[in-house]
């Protein structure tokens, strides 16, 4: 098996334990308003799991549950220890890793913002 083929297999078992959607709750900063049983919005500020699903045009990554690890060591890692993310979450907890590194981002600060 080729270390694509490893790789590819790692992230398909930690997208199928995810349940094949992003496991992102708010982490990246977004409110991920999920739909009702009933097919309405659920309540404004409600936060519920990113919506977006693995799919051919669009497959979630797994990546590590510790921020601000190098994305190269993911392969390496125990799929316990990574997460299925969207492209838009992995992206944004990217930079909020980034920005955090370099003490430019506090937590508090921002949910006080957005109350």
């Amino acid at each position: 098996m080729s270390a694509w083929e490893r790789a590819e297999a790692l992230r398909l078992q930690v997208v199928r334990a995810a349940g094949g959607q992003c496991s992102c709750g708010g982490e990246c900063g977004r409110r991920h308003l999920s739909e009702t049983p009933e097919g309405q919005r659920a309540v404004l500020g409600d936060v519920r799991r990113c919506p977006a699903r693995d799919g051919v045009a669009a497959p979630l990554h797994a990546a590590p549950v510790v921020l601000g690890l190098p994305e190269v060591l993911s392969a390496g890692m125990p799929a316990g220890a990574l997460r299925a993310l969207c492209d838009g979450c992995h992206g944004r907890l990217l930079c909020r890793a980034a920005k955090a590194a370099a003490g430019g981002w506090q937590p508090e600060a921002e949910v006080m913002l957005f109350r």
